[in-house]
């Protein structure tokens, strides 16, 4: 795949300043983090000298990585299913690390033509101020309001911070150490339209919240940054889920899938086999999974599915060996991929044509004149009724399925161009049919939100 070079905006902002913990002595030592906050992108590596450090996906952080204070040479790159490295600016960045700074950079927008922004946060000092530090940056094209509420406190009670513009950041503001719920409105509005859950702030730490694109509701989410490797979500109080079905099951042709929680059911409504459906919203909680034919009976019942705030679940109903009928779930990705593609391989095979067990079956995915044997892009041993996982770039690959017999590999099903140049991510679920030539086939889903 030929290599895309961008053109990034970096926005230089000033420096954060703390109010109060600050301290007259010196470290020695300054940090460099980044947050990839740009929905389509691929998965990010910071590059320092020409030294690969750590990588971020979409909502995800960097390690903050420390070095001396002085002037560096700094880039990003992605790595293309051939694990060559991409850069993403055509000539380096000079990065200035500071003395008891991090150096914060958010990638956002889209990937396209991302923006690189710059943020100076302060390293805090164990002065016993009991104090932290919070700052907002705002990547959506709404501009809010924010307040911030201690544990027992309502919105009516909660403090304005203040406004967050688009792509901007505001100043850093001190609050006393302790548990908050932040609230968004609507800049100059009342009306609040995000809740977060509540979040223990310790002291003596430097917070940036990130306002960016919630991949399930029309909604914002707030991912919070600080020093370690992950981000505290801020997941608003009435995000939802969302679940869609899959009937493997080719004698069973119109069913209803059910899930039930303590406070919530859906119903599918009649659906065809092999058809997956689109995407339901559902409250957060745990569901109750049941297929059921045509005239209301039950055929499998009672598998339990945890659904979290913002998580998509596509969960699958075959045959087992056995003889009933069982689900398997995923977890979906719903990030817009631009460039490469998370694929999850689902393996529902279970026997040849001849009637010989398969106990697991590997997929090749080549292009032009690569073979099994030369492709760099391959699963192996994928079990009988599990799933395995690889990223592919955007474009079409010949698809090849075996599995071994006596030490040789025998072809199962072959597809030629299958085309992974969507944005999004994709889920293969490999299946018998008696009615192809070679009794199997593979079917392609894509995983973007379908609400």
């Amino acid at each position: 795949m030929a290599a895309l070079k961008h053109l990034l905006l970096f926005t230089l902002s000033s420096t954060l300043i703390a109010c109060g913990g600050s301290s007259d002595s010196s470290s020695g030592t300054g940090y460099i983090q980044m947050y990839n906050a740009s929905a389509n992108s691929p998965e990010l590596h910071i590059e320092i000298d020409d030294q690969i450090r750590t990588s971020a996906p979409f909502s995800e952080v960097t390690t903050r990585h420390s070095y001396e204070p002085n002037s560096y040479s700094l880039n990003y790159i992605y790595k293309n299913d051939n694990n060559e490295e991409i850069k993403l600016m055509s000539e380096d960045y000079t990065l200035e690390i500071r003395d008891d700074e991090k150096v914060l950079h958010i990638i956002s927008g889209d990937f396209n033509e991302p923006n690189v922004h710059q943020l100076f946060v302060p390293i805090l000092e164990d002065d016993d101020l009991d104090q932290f530090n919070l700052s907002i940056f705002n990547t959506l094209n709404t501009e809010f309001d924010v307040y911030l509420a201690t544990q027992d406190n309502s919105f009516a009670d909660a403090e304005k911070v203040s406004s967050a513009n688009t792509f901007a950041h505001t100043e850093m503001f001190p609050f006393t150490e302790g548990s908050y719920t932040l609230y968004l409105t609507k800049k100059d509005q009342q009306e609040v339209i995000f809740t977060s859950n509540k979040v223990e702030y310790d002291e003596n730490q430097s917070y940036v919240a990130v306002i960016r694109p919630s991949l399930v509701d029309e909604n914002a989410s707030i991912d919070l940054i600080y020093k370690d490797t992950s981000v505290i979500p801020l997941q608003h109080n009435e995000a939802h889920g969302q679940l869609r079905f899959y009937n493997e099951v080719d004698e069973l042709n119109n069913v209803v899938f059910k899930a039930s929680s303590h406070s919530h059911t859906t119903d599918t409504g009649l659906v065809a086999y092999d058809v997956m459906t689109p995407h339901y919203l559902v409250d957060a909680g745990s569901y109750s999974l049941s297929l059921h034919d045509e005239h209301g009976q039950a055929i499998a019942q009672n598998y339990l599915l945890p659904i979290s705030k913002e998580q998509s679940h596509a969960a699958i109903f075959y045959r087992h060996t056995s003889g009933d009928v069982r689900l398997i779930s995923l977890l979906e990705n719903l990030a817009p991929n631009e460039l490469n593609h998370e694929v999850q391989v689902v393996n529902l095979i279970h026997q040849a044509t001849t009637g010989e067990a398969i106990d697991e079956v590997n997929i090749y995915f080549t292009e032009g004149n690569e073979t099994i044997e030369t492709t760099h892009t391959y699963i192996n041993d994928i079990d009988q009724f599990e799933s395995g996982d690889i990223v592919l770039d955007n474009q079409a690959y010949d698809v090849t399925v075996v599995f071994e017999q006596n030490g040789q590999l025998i072809s199962l099903l072959q597809r030629s161009a299958l085309d992974f140049s969507q944005q999004g991510n994709y889920i293969i679920i490999l299946e018998h049919d008696d009615t192809t030539p070679s009794g199997f086939k593979l079917s392609l889903h894509n995983t973007l939100s379908t609400n």
